[in-house]
């Protein structure tokens, strides 16, 4: 897929954004395969301004450029980076992961579906703008099955 040399008319919908997520992102200089991957999560988390939106691989492969292996060593990093929360569920059927971006919202609501998850992304906003070094946070292990609220 080619890079248009230009954008398309930019009017109609809008997904509003929070400035703090791109002076984050702008200053944190992800990989591209993170980048994408937490851009697109961005997206689904505020488009039509919901507040939390779970992501499954397969959306994320078919949102973006990426294939299966690009897209895990995307979510691998922004896991690791802790921008990123994972969410599995076991079902009778095929257990499945679901990604979603790390905000206070999203802990507060998914907090006890989680595992010892990172901070929320605003704590990591301050790090980066006072200059802090980022260190790598442990990956997020699946938790043990729960069921998922309702």
């Amino acid at each position: 897929m080619g890079t248009p040399s230009t954008f398309p008319e930019l009017r109609g919908n809008f997904t509003p954004v929070p400035d703090l997520l791109f002076d984050t992102l702008l200053k944190a200089s992800l990989p591209r395969e993170e980048l994408v991957v937490t851009l697109f999560l961005v997206h689904k988390n505020y488009q039509f301004e919901r507040t939390m939106t779970l992501v499954p691989l397969e959306a994320i492969i078919a949102g973006t450029d990426l294939d299966q292996v690009a897209a895990l060593r995307g979510l691998r990093a922004a896991l690791e980076r802790g921008t990123v929360l994972q969410f599995h569920t076991e079902s009778s059927s095929t257990p499945a992961n679901f990604y979603l971006l790390n905000t206070e919202e999203n802990q507060r609501v998914m907090g006890p579906f989680l595992p010892d998850a990172p901070a929320p992304l605003a704590e990591a906003a301050a790090q980066i703008a006072a200059g802090e070094e980022q260190r790598p946070r442990p990956a997020v292990a699946a938790p043990p099955p729960r069921s998922a609220p309702r």
